[in-house]
């Protein structure tokens, strides 16, 4: 984000691997992370999926390379870890979760 703001003029710059992730594979890392084993805790609901949804997006960030000099430096599962770890982390410092209003549980 820094060399982006360095910049004269602004400009639109894609931030990406150009590597193809699904969304598990976000998940097994993630739970993987912490040692859970997500099937445990994920379900996936067919109905909820987008027909119309592309079946593959992939970022070119070959203009932020050619202008800005950027390349990514550390992998998709580093990523993933370090964003995993870092939002355990802020949940942990806010302190424990006060309990839901009996009004606010369904059931």
């Amino acid at each position: 984000m820094w060399l982006v703001l360095q910049q004269e003029r602004a400009d639109d710059y894609l931030v990406a691997t150009g590597a193809l992730h699904r969304v598990q594979d976000i998940v097994e890392v993630a739970f993987g992370t912490v040692g859970l084993d997500w099937h445990q805790y994920v379900r996936q609901d067919r109905r909820l999926i987008r027909p119309a949804e592309p079946k593959e997006l992939l970022g070119n960030a070959a203009k932020a390379k050619r202008q800005l000099g950027w390349a990514p430096r550390i992998s998709f599962e580093e990523m993933i870890r370090e964003m995993t770890v870092a939002a355990l982390a802020a949940v942990a410092a806010e302190g424990p979760a006060a309990p839901a209003p009996e009004s606010a549980v369904p059931g």
